[in-house]
């Protein structure tokens, strides 16, 4: 005991002698720490305290007195000394459940950091394991950024002891600050919020969700920067997920309220989160409290929380409104994005109004009436209205705004003077739009709704589409790879214009009554796929919604923030354009070549901008997928139907009538001669479906693709490099893929080896090699006497687009392409 006195005088001592502090504050300090003395030593609580920071300790650390009171481990700690990842562990910071945290100094140049280590027993269960290790993946995937945390190095997958070595962050977290001052004045956390909500911007845009944003996890330096920390929780949104819907995760006092139930998360969770950080940095303690996690849950379910200026006043009106609306309890309502918080943040500083749904008075000098944080608002002269208007043409009770799924709807309260929608008076509930101008009595209104558009859902356009070739698509399916959804949806339902095309194709190609025999096999082979659908669906989505395709386009809605990049197969596009049937009188039709998202409605910013009235201004939106096209309504009042069916969303088929308000539109395909692709001479690419009919009846026009898939399975080398593009930090999953493709080519040799003689004789006896050549041979001699030859597109080499460099040995053998036509070159 004396030695630890001797040692614990030796260090305050040289707190004075450095100046890191003074005589009183070392009494004072001193005065608190006796209490716990059994538990920590001086060191230790000056630096949990915040009176001692990190790099203070460190050069209080004198080569003569190692084993002093600076140590502030315990004797025979295994960590202590050791070497990890490059780095020398020097003394434990913390210790938790999860496990624990030193500092250390890297060796070749001496740079402080912090080694995270994984507790354990807990390192025992994989599932923790991995859960750990994807938080070092997750930082060093994403580019270096002032605001968050680097992760310096990460230890081997099957290391015993699994830890992280991070940047030195020398300051302290906002959880400690809040210990020593309660709260925060208001700009200097909405300045802290900023940053804060920079770092989740960063991260959000490389696919990641933090999904335990709070004071702990947000360090503030000595410089006063923000640095956020502690990924442990988050969900990396372009890889399968360790955790599953209904797995909780996170600290209650902060979660988003999706986070509490069997729900799939998004960005958005982060954005509620930083709301509820904000709200306890201003407030002095979390907006949602309880007795227990089940009392907090249920008042975050519910919203129930008290605004922040009640507690403090003198809050700027403009701040709560941006709290008020992180703290949406319905997702689609908050900020889509957490770049828009952090935009309405420095509005807030600026003195300037936040982008939150309002109305504003226009006549004279505006005046704004934020619609937040409840969903129903009355509007009259009624002193106790929410909205309170004094004109004397507006009613005691004049209208009601209340929030729905669509947005905001507009109800009249059987007033006097009326309630106009532009010059439309409202007889029924009406849907707002964003801009829409009102006038209750005389008093003429401006409806601001910026994020109410779409609720926070993926825009179209920021959905990344990509094609493959069919075999690798058909793995990625087997896999349960989730960038394949949107493509297996398309098929849900008969493409009539992929049907027309592979009509016309075929007509090219074979006589009628083949022709008419391919497309019934066809047609059969199709719906035996269709009935297998729903099922592959749910398996990959977690979802089951049965075979209707839009309540499938519904799901793939909600997870195409988490999966932009979707992939489907090499087709030639489709031509599309949509005809006007009556109601419009500004064009005949609407050409859809140019672009990927139409916005329909009489706005001007509409790509396709109809006149009629009872087209509402933002209608609906027209979105090509990969195949096919997709209508959404925008919450439009009169709804937009499909063949007589209201809909939210369709996929759409060359004839469908489309009905907006009093306008019907019909899709049609461009009328175009459809040129089958000519790979050789007499070898042509059609649709993998028309070639599998062709296959079922034994057609010899199949003769050659056979041949080519003999080929095909020798020259894996295009797999290997299709697999690294998919998943380029993933070496497992890309061999997984590339074995999984190899053994489709294996099962169509095989099937070649059976059927090719039934074509063109059985070659001859010996090694695969010769017999391939003698069949190469033999196909040539036998090329007047077989029909046009087919290959599917996309499976052979000869068909590939995306490796048109490729030489295809079966055109070699049937003579090459004639000179200036052909895309193959010979190997």
């Amino acid at each position: 005991m004396s030695q630890e006195m001797h040692q614990s005088e030796a260090f305050r001592q040289r707190l004075v002698d450095r100046g890191v502090m003074d005589p009183s504050e070392i009494e004072e300090a001193m005065r608190g720490y006796i209490p716990r003395a059994a538990d920590l030593n001086f060191a230790s609580y000056l630096l949990q305290q915040g009176k001692l920071s990190l790099s203070q300790l460190a050069d209080l650390t004198t080569s003569e007195d190692s084993n002093a009171e600076t140590d502030v481990t315990r004797s025979g700690d295994p960590h202590e000394g050791q070497t990890y990842s490059g780095c020398q562990v020097e003394r434990l910071l913390a210790r938790g459940g999860m496990g624990s945290v030193y500092y250390g100094k890297r060796v070749e140049d001496g740079l402080p950091v912090v080694v995270k280590f994984l507790a354990a027993h807990l390192a025992q269960d994989q599932g923790l394991r991995a859960r750990f290790r994807r938080e070092g993946e997750v930082l060093q995937r994403l580019p270096a950024h002032p605001n968050v945390v680097g992760v310096l190095g990460l230890s081997d997958e099957n290391h015993p002891e699994p830890h992280l070595v991070m940047e030195f962050v020398d300051g302290l977290s906002l959880e400690k600050v809040l210990q020593e001052q309660w709260s925060l004045p208001w700009d200097e956390a909405v300045k802290i919020g900023v940053e804060i909500a920079e770092a989740l911007a960063a991260a959000h845009a490389h696919g990641i969700v933090h999904r335990d944003v709070k004071p702990a996890n947000v360090l503030v330096t000595r410089d006063d920067r923000v640095k956020v920390v502690d990924f442990g929780l988050a969900k990396d949104m372009f890889a399968t997920a360790l955790t599953r819907p209904g797995t909780r995760l996170g600290t209650p006092y902060y979660m988003a309220p999706e986070q509490w139930g069997n729900n799939d998360m998004d960005a958005r969770c982060d954005v509620f989160s930083l709301g509820a950080t904000l709200y306890h940095l201003l407030v002095g303690e979390p907006p949602f409290l309880g007795r227990d996690a089940a009392e907090v849950g249920r008042k975050i379910l519910a919203g129930d929380y008290t605004p922040p200026r009640r507690v403090v006043p003198e809050l700027p009106d403009e701040l709560e409104l941006v709290i008020h609306q992180m703290l949406q309890a319905e997702r689609r309502f908050r900020y889509p994005r957490m770049k828009h918080c952090a935009d309405d943040l420095r509005r807030v500083l600026a003195g300037e109004q936040p982008r939150v749904p309002a109305l504003v008075e226009t006549a004279g000098k505006p005046v704004t009436h934020a619609l937040l944080p409840q969903r129903q608002f009355t509007i009259g002269r009624d002193p106790g209205s929410d909205i309170h208007l004094t004109d004397p043409t507006v009613s005691r009770k004049h209208a009601q705004l209340r929030r729905g799924q669509g947005g905001f709807v507009l109800r009249d309260l059987s007033s006097t003077y009326g309630t106009y929608l532009g010059a439309m008076r409202a007889k029924r509930p009406l849907v707002l739009r964003n801009g829409d101008r009102l006038r209750l009595g005389k008093v003429e209104m401006l409806f601001r709704d910026p994020w109410g558009e779409r609720g926070g859902a993926v825009e179209a356009a920021e959905v990344r589409r990509e094609e493959v070739p069919a075999p690798i698509l058909q793995a990625l399916a087997a896999m349960g790879d989730m960038r394949v959804v949107l493509s297996l949806i398309e098929k849900l339902s008969v493409d009539t214009v992929e049907e027309a095309r592979a009509r016309a194709e075929l007509s090219e190609l074979f006589e009628p009554d083949v022709v008419e025999e391919v497309l019934k096999r066809r047609a059969q082979i199709e719906a035996r796929a269709r009935a297998r659908l729903p099922m592959r669906l749910q398996s990959l989505t977690g979802e089951d919604v049965g075979r209707d395709p839009a309540e499938w386009l519904g799901v793939w809605e909600k997870l195409a923030s988490e999966h932009p990049l979707q992939l489907g197969i090499e087709r030639p596009p489709q031509s599309l354009k949509l005809e006007v049937v009556r109601g419009e009188r500004s064009t005949n039709e609407f050409s859809l070549d140019e672009g990927d998202v139409f916005l329909l409605g009489r706005d001007d910013d509409c790509g396709l901008q109809l006149s009629h009235r009872t087209v509402s201004r933002r209608h609906a939106t027209l979105t090509r997928l990969h195949r096919r096209m997709m209508i959404s309504d925008e919450g439009s009042r009169l709804g937009t139907k499909v063949n007589g069916k209201r809909v939210d969303r369709a996929l759409l088929d060359e004839g469908d009538q489309i009905e907006l308000g009093d306008v019907c539109l019909r899709m049609a395909a461009n009328p175009s001669q459809v040129n089958v692709e000519r790979v050789g001479i007499k070898l042509y690419a059609i649709d993998p479906i028309s070639f599998h009919a062709l296959h079922e009846i034994k057609n010899p026009a199949i003769a050659t693709a056979l041949l080519g898939f003999l080929h095909e399975s020798r020259r894996p080398r295009w797999i290997q490099r299709q697999a690294d593009e998919l998943f380029p930090s993933d070496a497992e999953k890309a061999k997984d893929l590339v074995e999984r493709v190899k053994r489709i080519y294996k099962r169509h040799a095989e099937d070649a080896r059976t059927l090719l003689p039934e074509f063109i004789g059985q070659g001859i006896e010996g090694r695969r090699t010769a017999r391939l050549a003698a069949w190469n041979q033999q196909l040539a001699e036998l090329r007047d006497q077989l029909p046009a030859q087919v290959i599917p597109t996309g499976w052979l080499s000869a068909s590939r687009g995306l490796w048109r460099d490729e030489a295809s040995t079966i055109v070699s053998a049937l003579g090459d392409s004639e000179a200036g036509e052909s895309t193959v070159t010979s190997s």
